[in-house]
C-alpha cells in the first residue's frame, strides 16, 4: 500500500464525518488553546491541498481533536485509533469521557474527576471488588469525621453526639 499525505487523510475524514474545514479549526480549538499552538483555516488549506506539512506540534492537536493517531494522520498505513493505555480498547462510553475530559474547562474536569473519586470510593460501582464499607460504616465514619473535625480539644466533654450509645459492640 501507497503511504498516503496528511492532506489525503484529512480528505477521508471530512468525507466520512460529513464536515468542513471550519469544523476541524473548531474541534482543535480546545487544544490549541491548552497547547499555545495556532491553527486556522488557512493552514488546514494548505495541508489539504498538499502545499505544506502540519509541523509536529499541529499535528498532535489535528489528532486529538479528531481523534485519530498522529502516525495514521500522517499516512502510515497504522492502525487509525489513538492509543490510550488501559486495559484494552476503549468503549464508546470510555472514549466519550476522555472526550468529554479533554473538552472541559478546569472546574468541569474538577468537578468530573471528583464525582468519579466518589463513585469509586464506595465500592459499590467496581466490577470486581466488594465495597470497603457497607453504607452504614461509611456513613458513621463520614458522622465521625464531621463531629471529630468540629470538635475542639477542650470542648470535647459539650459534644451530644452519640450520647446514651454503648460503645460496645
Amino acid at each position: 500500500m501507497e503511504k498516503q499525505t496528511t492532506g489525503s487523510r484529512l480528505k477521508l475524514l471530512m468525507e466520512e464525518r460529513k464536515i468542513k474545514q471550519v469544523d476541524i479549526v473548531n474541534l482543535a480549538a480546545p487544544f490549541c488553546s491548552k497547547f499555545n499552538v495556532k491553527l486556522n483555516k488557512s493552514d488546514l488549506s494548505q495541508y489539504i491541498s498538499e502545499k505544506f506539512e502540519p509541523s509536529q506540534e499541529k499535528l498532535v492537536v489535528l489528532g486529538m481533536a479528531l481523534n485519530v493517531s498522529e502516525a495514521w494522520l500522517m499516512g502510515f498505513d497504522v492502525p487509525r485509533e489513538r492509543y490510550i493505555a488501559s486495559s484494552g480498547s476503549p468503549d464508546p462510553q470510555e472514549q466519550y469521557l476522555v472526550t468529554a475530559y479533554r473538552s472541559f474547562n478546569d472546574d468541569g474536569r474538577d468537578r468530573l474527576v471528583r464525582y468519579a473519586h466518589d463513585l469509586d470510593d464506595t465500592g459499590k460501582y467496581a466490577r470486581d471488588r466488594k465495597p470497603d464499607k457497607t453504607k452504614e460504616e461509611a456513613e458513621a465514619a463520614y458522622i465521625k469525621s464531621r463531629s471529630d473535625s468540629a470538635q475542639k480539644p477542650d470542648a470535647s466533654a459539650s459534644n451530644t453526639i452519640g450520647e446514651g450509645k454503648s460503645e460496645t459492640a
